[in-house]
């Protein structure tokens, strides 16, 4: 089992996960996986978010910056930064090695998000070539036994480029998981990924 337990998780949900990330690190073989617990659900807009900037703003004086105006900036391919959480979403973090067949946590292990981490300062946020160029990251969501859904982000980092993708997952009456909504990927394919879990 790579992902640690967290108490407000369903565990089938933490399973369906588990199960997923294991695939990514033996049949993949990325050099880096990195796995970060966000607080509670999120949504696609996270997928490319790089934060917010002050909104230029035109007024009877001329341009100007309302400090209370701002706007979102999203990036993408090189470019594409670790998503500004704020560190108190952070729950915790891992960091696995993986290579010839085999995976460890890494006895150095990377923080994808620093203390000092800032949500309003994009302009210091880290690109995720700058923390590894070959590499799966990825976000998980909490609380999924009470609300019943949960979220996955992704971004692949290698050759220099970076892609990325959004899941969303909801609890079926029956208990089973499901991808209920997808970004950057086509749902049906995103599913199949998941779906060797249950069979």
């Amino acid at each position: 089992m790579l992902l640690l337990k967290y108490f407000a998780d369903d565990p089938d949900f933490h399973g369906l996960l588990d199960h997923f990330f294991e695939r990514v690190a033996y049949r993949l073989q990325p050099s880096n996986l990195f796995l970060t617990r966000i607080d509670n659900w999120f949504d696609f807009k996270w997928l490319g978010f790089a934060g917010t900037v002050p909104l230029d703003t035109i007024s009877l004086l001329g341009p100007m910056i309302l400090p209370t105006a701002t706007k979102g900036v999203w990036t993408s391919g090189v470019k594409t930064t670790v998503p500004p959480f704020t560190p108190s979403r952070i729950i915790h973090q891992q960091h696995f090695l993986c290579g010839d067949g085999s995976i460890c946590r890494a006895s150095k292990p990377i923080s994808v998000h620093p203390s000092h981490h800032r949500r309003t300062e994009p302009k210091t946020e880290t690109r995720i070539l700058d923390i590894c160029d070959d590499g799966w990251f990825f976000w998980l969501s909490s609380d999924s036994a009470s609300t019943g859904r949960g979220s996955l982000l992704a971004y692949r980092a290698k050759d220099g480029s970076v892609g990325g993708w959004y899941a969303s997952f909801e609890r079926t009456r029956s208990g089973r998981w499901i991808v209920s909504r997808s970004r950057q990927m086509n749902r049906e394919s995103l599913a199949s990924l998941f779906d060797d879990y249950y069979s």
